[in-house]
Parts: C-alpha cells; sequence; structure tokens
C-alpha cells in the first residue's frame, strides 16, 4: 500500500481597490512529509515571503525555513534550523517574525528548577542561518509549573517593533497583573510596564491586545460583576 503524500500549493493574490485588477500568481505544488505542518507565512519589504514549517511530532528540535520570490512564487533558500540549546534548556518555538528590516526567531524554556519561564530571540541572517547568539528579553519569576504561559507576541501595525506581554504569577484575591514590553526592529527596549488593573483575576476576561504605530497598548476585555461564594 502506497503511503499518503501531503501537498499543498502556493499562490498569491496581487489586487487593487478596483476587483476587476485582481491578478492571481499560481506556485509549483509542494510536497512535505507527514505530520508536517506550516506555522506561518510571513513577508518583508524586500519582495520575499517565508513559510515557516514545524513537524507536529513532539520533542522536535528543529524547523524549516523557506524564503520565496514574491515575484515567481519559487523557492529560493531551504534550510532546516535546529532550535538552540540554552543554559543545557531545550528551547520551545514561539514565534518567528519579520520586524522593520530584520528577521527574529523567538524561544521559550522554563526552568523548573528556578521556577523561571525565559523567552529569548535569536536573528536570522537572509541567507536563512543564524547571526550571533541568542540573548534574553523577557522572563516570568517564581511562577510554578503548573501556571507557565505561553508569551503573547504582538507586532505592530507597520512592522517596526514588537509587543511582548505575559501575565504577572498569580496571587489569589490580588487584581490581575501584567508585563508589558515593547522593543524596536534590532530588539531595543522602547518601554516597558507592570501594569495592575483594578480587577480580580475571576471577573476580568481580557479577548484582545493591540498595539498601533505609536507603541500605546490597547486592551478589549469584559468585566464581570458576579461574585463567586464565599468572597465578600
Amino acid at each position: 500500500m502506497k503511503k499518503p503524500v501531503n501537498f499543498f500549493l502556493l499562490f498569491l493574490f496581487a489586487f487593487s481597490l478596483d476587483a476587476q485588477n485582481t491578478t492571481v500568481k499560481w506556485g509549483e505544488e509542494s510536497e512535505f512529509e507527514k505530520r508536517m505542518k506550516i506555522s506561518s507565512i510571513l513577508s518583508d519589504k524586500s519582495g520575499h515571503f517565508y513559510i515557516v514549517k514545524q513537524s507536529s511530532k513532539k520533542n522536535k528540535s528543529t524547523f524549516i525555513l523557506e524564503k520565496f520570490s514574491s515575484a515567481t512564487v519559487t523557492v529560493e533558500k531551504r534550510n532546516e534550523l535546529p532550535l538552540p540549546v540554552i543554559n543545557q534548556k531545550n528551547t520551545k518555538f514561539e514565534d518567528l517574525l519579520v520586524i522593520g528590516n530584520n528577521t527574529w526567531l523567538f524561544i521559550s524554556y522554563y526552568d523548573v528548577t528556578a521556577l523561571k519561564q525565559f523567552l529569548f530571540v535569536q536573528k536570522i541572517t537572509t541567507e536563512l542561518i543564524y547571526e550571533g547568539d541568542p540573548f534574553e528579553i523577557d522572563r516570568v519569576e517564581n511562577i510554578p509549573e503548573r501556571e507557565k504561559q505561553d508569551f503573547v507576541i504582538i507586532l505592530s501595525p507597520d512592522d517596526k517593533s514588537v509587543l511582548i506581554n505575559h501575565n504577572l504569577p498569580f496571587e489569589r484575591y490580588n487584581n490581575e497583573k501584567f508585563s508589558y514590553r515593547v522593543f524596536d526592529e534590532n530588539m531595543k527596549p522602547v518601554w516597558g510596564k507592570e501594569i495592575e488593573l483594578p480587577y480580580k483575576d475571576q471577573f476580568l476576561k481580557i479577548s484582545n491586545q493591540l498595539m498601533d504605530n505609536e507603541n500605546n497598548i490597547y486592551l478589549l476585555s469584559s468585566v464581570s460583576s458576579e461574585r463567586k461564594k464565599g468572597e465578600s
């Protein structure tokens, strides 16, 4: 019996405000191995876009990055990159973004002994190789393993800066607290702040978070006035 083969067909839409001028560019049919998935598709300002592929197998320590020409919709470069090992810890893929003129890989790991969760970035060149060493840009301290979380990574609309957000460790009966940090395209800090909202965790639900081109942060949230049994 033949094994099933996975394919994806890539195409780009080029359009103007006049819908009648829409054109479609078709790429070649591509084959990729079983249990491989596309994590993200991103573009830069030089007429290229990138496809990030990851294996759905657990503990996969590499990812595949492909660079395409927008003009021809063909692969120009392809590289399988190992996720960096930091402090003898295997890292987890968080995201890959083009910020300004730079491409950054975001990776994290949790230190079960120190009860700390770390977020690092690693620069990737146009040749799809690592440049320099990964460096830390955020961390959560005093967080038990059962409470570890995903870092929220949000790109500004103009792609020139990035917001890193995480909840501060849960404290019973206290209000909800967050950490926000904004970085420029070179991953230099722009500003950072820890905030405390006037609501407890069980009464607050944040639906979305946005950042504008001036690095202002907006929260879309709802607040409930209901109280649970035994609470004053």
